[in-house]
């Protein structure tokens, strides 16, 4: 169920006109049918993970009112917004009981779940678990009778359904954000009654585009069509009368309608009496007859069941019904202001058309068959099957030469089939496509002779989820918990945090890890100790930026409140963010596109108030005040990359090579005083730094090691973490990192390292001794993808990787990056619009090959690459481009793409297919 109401404010600013009490007997028959008084507060419970409990929303005990009408009350604004949260699939259900049992004929709801009600003979309140206790509800889903749905719904029970407890059930599927059930609303029926809406044919006197969402039977709230026109605002609603209007093939019975959200005063609803042959989409105003007019009609915003009743008082047989809007809904809710445009505008969300079932079956009302005429192409092709399947034709002329793919994975019964061909070929092509966009195959009519058919079938595919790759996420999609999925969909990891729990709302240690880009997952993302992912947020500080520098305060006059400190660039942008217990703050920003890289942070580090952050193209630091978010002071020094503080205070800094100390004060100086150089050698190409509770110094290097290496506080160097070597294609070893960068000591003396790199991005963790604890890998890129071998489905490809896969566990281990994109005859041009790795085995003449094809940019007509197999990796064996493509590579720039003695400067490459 989507919410339309934001925030907590308007609630308390809701005004509702009071209903009266009401202990008669209903007098519409779309009146609720029961009064407050016969609900339940007991029997009020929720079910899952085997476990019954109370109701409750906010922490606090809820009464089944929340989500009922009845004659004397209406729900909350929420209803029961969540039911049965929980991180196991399958069913969770939610009940409602009541006093004494009454008879239920039919019930319109707004929730994610099918609907059963206690059978007479079962002992109330029932077992909410024992599926034999309830009798299910059915609904109309297309020309089908179906006990499960989700949205604006109106069930259906048998005739004479008495019963005492009404269960709603949720079965969530893997994929879902969230497994929790949603129950938005209730109204009971004595009446059975079926919605004929989504039968119906639907046209409006204006915004024809937005009538799809009439009768939907979804929550489509400010999404719903309406009569509004930016460009040529209407006339008022009382001149134009602006209508809906629900058309059926053939005359239906109807007792009257419901809108939901109906953004709409008053109304008149019209019944089509015009010729029997005339369509309805034709007439005209005197075809119209009215049926009956509405007034005082609310929108119950916001209600998520906002239901507007419209009992005709007679039953009306027609072949289509027209609602005339004559006048705006009253704006009582603050978020209705201003939405009738003074009043221009009406809407209306979904419209409910009740068709009077009585006793009979709800088949009755299922839509009825429309015989239509078929012409067939002229020529048959006859086939048999033994069984259902799907079927694929390929027409081939007399000398073998595929001339036309007739029909691709359609389903056929069992039994004679036909398959017609119009005698056209599909040979041809459109050069143009990749161009504007459109593919179309011209056909022709083929030469008079002989053809040929050849078929295959298959009974289908099943689909099932068997285990995620490349991932530590669990699960590894989104959830609305934040603990599912892993990392940034966009960058690698690039930094990381320790915070103890004293100093985090969640009261656990924790890790922290940020990426710096990130587009729908999360670019700051925290774990526990065992690397269980505990929350996550997409963006900080701005648009597109997760986390690329993350500092914790430990000085004595740290603002606890705060649990850390975030540091990103983005487009010339410095923005420094403070993650607090209550939500994110935002501390200091600077720079703006035009500035270039000049803003780029290298470290960030806080004490005591002030915040450090380090711009290495700027060779500066700078100091901001996080109380006051102003740039205190500055000082100026040679490249400095990573910095943090030590338990005594100072401040150590990379700077080129070394490892500078600077004994600090407060407030910070204007200048910084002469510094202590405590590492001057064992550096290559220091990225970051962190401490322990004993000041040993970690530092992430690059250069020719790749390693993270350790140094006592006096500066002499004691071990390093990891093998020694440059990222290279081959085999994988996890005791190698890949460009180390962000560093964090635990308190359990082990070194969490991001490693900045895409082949593979990890997460690693590490003792002090060097030995590797454990790894986290992932997640894909956007849109993730990835190939499976199709001769061996345990070997899975993905950007130049392979994983083996073990189907039993549904484990992964990554065995070899077969590609990286290095300088040198591997690399590929920046600009040749190919874009993708090699990702797609193919089995050639005893020789395995790898393209892109599949993962690079198709739609946009980029080229295609082809690696061959030589001694487990990839070897760039050719390329396919385009005109333009092939210019980009006659620069010196691309000397490197090409074997000695190729002319690549010669127009006879372009539009080529080039081997080397």
């Amino acid at each position: 169920m989507r919410y339309c109401l934001f925030g907590l404010t308007a609630l308390m600013l809701m005004s509702f006109i009071p209903l009266s009490a009401q202990d008669a007997a209903p007098i519409s028959p779309f009146d609720p049918l029961i009064v407050k008084e016969d609900l339940d507060q007991p029997s009020f419970t929720q079910w899952v993970d085997g476990k019954e409990s109370q109701v409750t929303v906010e922490g606090t005990v809820r009464h089944p009112s929340y989500a009922v009408w009845t004659r004397n009350s209406r729900p909350e604004w929420c209803g029961i917004p969540t039911f049965g949260e929980g991180k196991k699939l399958g069913p969770r259900h939610i009940r409602i009981g009541f006093s004494k049992p009454i008879q239920i004929g039919s019930l319109l709801t707004g929730g994610n779940g099918r609907v059963s009600v206690l059978k007479p003979d079962a002992t109330f309140p029932g077992d909410i678990a024992d599926d034999s206790q309830w009798l299910p509800a059915e609904r109309i889903a297309g020309d089908k009778i179906s006990k499960d749905g989700q949205g604006f719904l109106m069930w259906i029970l048998p005739p004479d359904t008495q019963t005492q407890a009404i269960r709603f059930t949720h079965e969530p599927k893997a994929t879902d954000r969230s497994f929790a059930g949603s129950l938005g609303g209730v109204w009971l029926l004595s009446g059975r009654f079926a919605n004929l809406a989504p039968q119906a044919k639907v046209s409006a006197s204006v915004n024809e585009n937005k009538t799809g969402s009439i009768a939907n039977e979804q929550n489509d709230c400010w999404s719903a069509w309406d009569n509004w026109n930016d460009a040529i605002p209407p006339k008022p609603v009382a001149e134009q009368s602006p209508w809906v209007m629900l058309a059926w093939p053939e005359p239906v019975t109807i007792s009257g309608l419901a809108a939901l959200f109906g953004g709409f005063g008053s109304a008149e609803v019209q019944t089509f009496a015009g010729p029997k042959d005339k369509n309805p989409a034709e007439a005209v105003d005197s075809d119209w007859k009215p049926i009956k007019a509405f007034n005082d009609l609310q929108s119950w915003y916001p209600l998520q069941l906002p239901v507007q009743w419209m009992d005709f008082g007679t039953n009306v047989t027609t072949k289509a019904i027209r609602v005339r809007m004559t006048k705006v809904v009253p704006e009582s809710h603050p978020h209705l202001n201003g939405n009738t445009k003074n009043g221009l505008r009406v809407w209306l969300d979904e419209l409910v058309v009740l068709h009077p079932l009585g006793k009979d079956s709800l088949a009755t009302a299922l839509p009825k068959k429309i015989q239509t005429v078929t012409v067939n192409p002229p020529i048959p092709i006859k086939f048999k099957l033994k069984e259902p399947g799907y079927v694929t034709l390929v027409i081939d002329d007399a000398n073998g030469k595929r001339i036309r793919n007739l029909v691709s994975e359609t389903p056929f019964p069992a039994g004679d089939n036909v398959a017609w061909w119009d005698g056209m070929d599909d040979v041809g092509r459109d050069p143009e496509a990749a161009r504007h966009g459109l593919y179309h195959v011209p056909g022709t009519f083929v030469a008079p002779g002989t053809y040929k058919v050849r078929g295959l079938s298959y009974k289908g595919i099943d689909l099932f989820y068997e285990f995620p790759i490349y991932t530590a996420g669990s699960p590894a999609w989104n959830t609305a918990d934040s603990t599912g999925a892993w990392l940034s969909n966009h960058t690698p990891p690039c930094c990381t945090l320790f915070v103890p729990a004293n100093r985090n709302q969640y009261e656990k240690d924790l890790i922290y890890i940020g990426s710096h880009v990130s587009e729908g997952t999360h670019g700051l993302a925290w774990v526990d100790l065992d690397g269980k992912k505990v929350g996550g947020i997409n963006w900080v500080g701005g648009n597109w930026t997760g986390a690329q520098m993350l500092a914790l305060d430990s000085g004595t006059n740290a603002d606890k409140n705060i649990v850390l400190f975030v540091g990103s660039t983005f487009e010339g942008e410095l923005r420094l963010t403070a993650m607090t217990r209550n939500g994110e703050k935002s501390i200091f920003k600077m720079g703006k596109k035009e500035d270039g890289n000049k803003n780029d942070i290298g470290g960030l580090a806080a004490r005591d108030g002030v915040l450090i952050c380090s711009l290495p193209k700027s060779n500066k630091l700078i100091y901001v005040d996080v109380a006051s978010g102003k740039q205190i002071s500055e000082a100026k020094i040679n490249e400095p990359m990573g910095i943090t503080f030590d338990t005594k205070g100072n401040l150590l800094v990379l700077s080129e090579k070394k490892v500078l100390r600077y004994a600090m004060s407060n407030p910070p100086p204007k200048e910084l005083p002469a510094p202590e150089v405590i590492v001057s050698k064992g550096l290559d190409q220091p990225v970051q730094i962190a401490v322990d509770n004993f000041n040993t110094m970690f530092i992430s290097d690059r250069g020719t090691s790749h390693q993270v290496k350790t140094f006592n506080a006096a500066g002499k160097q004691m071990r390093s973490i990891g093998k020694e070597g440059l990222p290279k294609a081959g085999p994988y070893d996890p005791m190698h990192m890949n460009n180390p960068a962000g560093l964090a000591v635990d308190n359990k003396n082990r070194v969490w390292v991001t490693e900045l790199d895409e082949q593979p991005k990890r997460v690693s963790v590490w003792k002090y001794d060097g030995s590797l604890v454990n790894a986290f890998y992932g997640p894909a890129e956007y849109g993730g993808g990835g190939m499976l071998d199709s001769h061996d489905k345990t070997l899975f490809y993905y950007k130049g990787m392979i994983f083996k896969l073990d189907w039993d566990k549904g484990a992964y281990m990554l065995e070899t990056v077969i590609w990286r994109p290095e300088p040198g005859p591997n690399m590929l041009p920046e600009g040749f619009g190919v874009g993708g790795s090699p990702q797609t085995a193919i089995y050639a003449n005893g020789k395995k090959y790898y393209t892109n094809c599949y993962n690079s940019n198709p739609v946009g007509g980029s080229g295609a690459t082809v690696w061959v197999e030589k001694d487990g990796l990839a070897r760039l064996a050719a390329m396919l481009g385009r005109a333009n493509d092939w210019a980009l590579l006659k620069s010196e720039k691309f000397l490197g793409c090409w074997p000695a003695g190729v002319d690549y400067k010669g127009d006879y490459w372009q539009n080529q297919a080039f081997f080397i």
